[in-house]
């Protein structure tokens, strides 16, 4: 399975350095002539680091792992004042293109009279429906 830019990854244990399997890491790029860029994305630093490591030096991700989405992503999608916004916004870290599942799992949701914390609810209900497709 080709990793793509916004996969999520995992350092083959032999490959990793002391600390590495407490972060999360994400391709920062298309995995391209067996390389691509990382970085983990809950470093806490301003500028993560990035390295290019070649993908036999990472676990092939299921399905499932592709798309790891962090509780920051979900709430900075939730307080976007608009519902298509916050959609598109989730939509492209999924790799989402058919909003379909997004219109039915919002429809009659209130998301301008919603609390940031109901739109997350509802945000991670429809992240699963789109996980149950995928």
């Amino acid at each position: 399975m080709m990793i793509r830019k916004g996969d999520t990854v995992k350092i083959k244990p032999q490959w990793q350095d002391s600390g590495d399997s407490n972060y999360h890491w994400t391709a920062l790029s298309d995995e391209e002539g067996g390389r691509l860029d990382i970085s983990p994305v809950d470093c806490g630093l301003v500028y993560p680091p990035v390295y290019t490591v070649t993908t036999d030096m990472l676990e092939p991700p299921t399905l499932r792992e592709k798309r790891l989405i962090l509780d920051g992503q979900v709430r900075h999608a939730c307080e976007m004042n608009d519902l298509d916004d916050a959609c598109l916004f989730i939509q492209d870290l999924l790799d989402v293109t058919d909003g379909g599942l997004a219109s039915i799992a919002f429809s009659g949701f209130d998301w301008d009279n919603s609390s940031v914390q109901d739109r997350m609810e509802q945000m991670y209900t429809y992240i699963k429906s789109e996980a149950a497709h995928a």
